[in-house]
């Protein structure tokens, strides 16, 4: 398979405004499974590299901003699945209705769950719907249940450092 890269190199324009930054769009075949993007000043020099996996979410392990090993929360230190499993009744008991249903929304946007496993926890209680999220998404593997573990940090930080300590 060829790729075609167009242009070749592109200009940024360094006169920007307040509300918006230059930026630039990729388009790939379905079929790429990885890219490395790399952004360059005038001298050719690399200012910016990220090396990109294109698989599913499900798949995929977060990259962003690995901190030091010395500061790799508890979570980090063991599969992200396990993780969960660790946690499943204090999660049970503290997440909020609110945090579950934005959890859901960002599984489903993510691609981690599909419509019809959203549904099924929705329509359970509270208790019982944290703990079918969390078994769901657990069974998809650690990729899948990094994703639930870096959302959950993203929508209650506080929940998500209580289970982190414990």
């Amino acid at each position: 398979m060829v790729y075609i890269t167009h242009p070749k190199s592109k200009t940024f324009e360094s006169r920007f405004g307040p509300n918006y930054h230059p930026t630039f769009l990729v388009y790939l075949t379905t079929s790429t499974e990885k890219v490395v993007l790399k952004v360059k000043d005038q001298d050719g020099n690399v200012v910016w590299y990220c090396p990109v996996s294109l698989e599913d979410p499900r798949k995929e392990l977060s990259q962003r901003n690995v901190p030091a090993e010395s500061r790799v929360p508890a979570e980090s230190r063991v599969p992200a699945d396990q993780w969960l499993l660790s946690v499943r009744t204090e999660f049970k008991e503290r997440v909020s209705s609110s945090v579950l249903k934005d959890l859901l929304d960002k599984l489903l946007e993510s691609r981690v769950i599909i419509g019809s496993e959203m549904e099924s926890v929705k329509a359970k209680s509270r208790n019982d719907g944290a703990l079918e999220v969390l078994d769901v998404v657990r069974q998809k593997g650690a990729a899948a249940s990094r994703v639930l573990i870096d959302a959950l940090q993203e929508l209650d930080p506080y929940l998500y450092t209580q289970l982190n300590s414990s």
